[in-house]
C-alpha cells in the first residue's frame, strides 16, 4: 500500500509540474479513497489549476479537519486564504502550521510574513523574517524580497534598497558561477517572480526615497521583463511617468500574436492570446502600451483580438494595470 501512495503521490505532483490538473485531481481522489493525508494536498492544487480557488479552500478546510496535525494541509490553506483576501484566517492558519510537528519552520514562517505583509502589517512581518536562519538559502531570495516590502511599507527606503539590491547581487553570482556545475543548486535559485519583485521593491525603494526617477524605472522595467504581471512594477511605471488624459477609459484588452520561437522541438512557433486591463485612450493607444510589456521578438506580431471598454477613467494614470502571467497558446493553422 505504502508503494502505492507513493506512486500515485509523485504522479500527481508530475501531471502539476507539466499542467495537467484534472489527471492531478483524479489521481486525489484515488489518494482519498486510500485514506491517504496527501490527496488534500494534491486534490487543492489541482482545483488550483482549473482556476478554482474557492473548491481548493473547501478541500482543505476539511483536509485540516479530517487530519488537524498535518502542518502541510494548514501552510497551503493560509496562503489560498492570503491569496483570497481573507487575510485574518490566513495569519492563523499559517500560525498554526508553525506549530505543528515536522513543519518547515523557514517555509511557514515566510509564508506568514507574506499574509502580514498583505495586511499592511509590516512591522509584524518583519519580526516574522527576523525567525528565519539567513543560511535557509532556498528561501533567501523570497525572503529578502518580502523584507524589502516591509521596509517599504514602514518607510525605511535605504534599508529597503540595500536589501534588495544585496539579494539581487547574490542572485547574480550564484547565476554567473553556472547553477549546478558550481556547486550551487537550480533548487536554490529564485525565480523569475522572485528576482522580479526584488527589484520592483528596489525600485519603488529608490523612488519613494531617492527620487531618481532613471533608477527606479529602470528596475520597474526589469521586473517587467523577468515577471510582466508585477502589480508593483507597473504602478511604478504608470506613477512615475504619470500621463492622464480627459478621453481614457479603462479597458479590457485581448491582444493575439505569435510566439518567437517552438515550444517542443520540431514544432513551428504557436500563436498565443493574453488579456490586460489597460487605462487608454483607444484601443490602439492601449496596444501600444501592451507591447512593451511582451518580448522584443514578439512585439511586431501583437493585435487586438477584442476589447471592452469598462468605464472613464480621466483622472488615473494611463498604462497596463493587470498583465497575466501565463499565455493561452494555440497552434497556428499552415495558411
Amino acid at each position: 500500500m505504502r508503494e502505492s501512495v507513493d506512486e500515485l503521490y509523485t504522479e500527481a505532483y508530475r501531471c502539476l509540474e507539466e499542467h495537467e490538473p484534472k489527471r492531478a485531481l483524479r489521481i486525489g481522489k484515488q489518494l482519498k479513497r486510500l485514506r491517504h493525508s496527501s490527496a488534500f494536498e494534491i486534490m487543492a492544487r489541482a482545483y488550483v489549476g482549473l482556476d478554482k480557488p474557492r473548491a481548493a479552500i473547501r478541500v482543505l478546510e476539511r483536509g485540516v479537519k479530517k487530519v488537524p496535525d498535518v502542518w502541510v494541509l494548514w501552510d497551503q490553506l493560509g496562503c489560498y486564504y492570503s491569496d483570497a483576501g481573507r487575510f485574518d484566517e490566513a495569519v492563523s492558519a499559517l500560525e498554526r502550521a508553525r506549530t505543528l510537528a515536522g513543519q518547515d519552520h523557514a517555509q511557514a514562517t515566510l509564508n506568514l510574513a507574506i499574509a502580514l505583509n498583505r495586511t499592511s502589517q509590516h512591522e509584524d512581518a518583519l519580526r516574522a523574517l527576523d525567525a528565519i536562519n539567513a543560511s535557509e538559502d532556498s528561501i533567501s531570495a523570497r525572503a529578502a524580497a518580502e523584507r524589502a516590502v516591509a521596509l517599504n511599507g514602514v518607510g525605511r527606503f535605504d534599508q529597503a534598497e540595500r536589501v534588495a539590491a544585496a539579494a539581487i547581487e547574490a542572485y547574480t553570482r550564484s547565476n554567473d558561477a553556472g547553477g549546478l556545475d558550481s556547486g550551487v543548486g537550480e533548487e536554490h535559485l529564485p525565480g523569475s517572480d522572485v528576482l522580479a519583485g526584488l527589484h520592483a521593491n528596489r525600485g519603488e525603494a529608490v523612488w519613494r526615497g531617492r527620487r531618481d526617477r532613471i533608477a527606479a524605472l529602470a528596475d520597474a522595467w526589469k521586473a517587467i521583463e523577468l515577471d510582466r504581471s508585477d502589480e508593483l512594477a507597473a504602478s511604478l511605471v504608470r506613477e512615475i511617468e504619470r500621463v492622464v488624459s480627459c478621453k481614457a477609459s479603462y479597458f479590457r484588452i485581448v491582444i493575439e500574436g505569435v510566439w518567437h520561437e517552438p515550444l517542443d522541438p520540431g514544432d513551428s512557433p504557436p500563436g498565443f492570446y493574453s488579456t490586460f486591463d489597460v487605462v487608454a485612450d483607444t484601443p490602439d493607444e492601449a496596444l501600444g502600451f501592451i507591447r512593451l510589456f511582451e518580448p522584443v521578438e514578439v512585439r511586431a506580431s501583437l493585435r487586438v483580438a477584442q476589447y471592452k471598454r469598462i468605464e472613464a477613467r480621466p483622472d488615473e494614470p494611463k498604462g497596463v494595470y493587470h498583465a497575466p502571467r501565463a499565455y493561452q497558446f494555440f497552434k497556428l493553422e499552415d495558411d
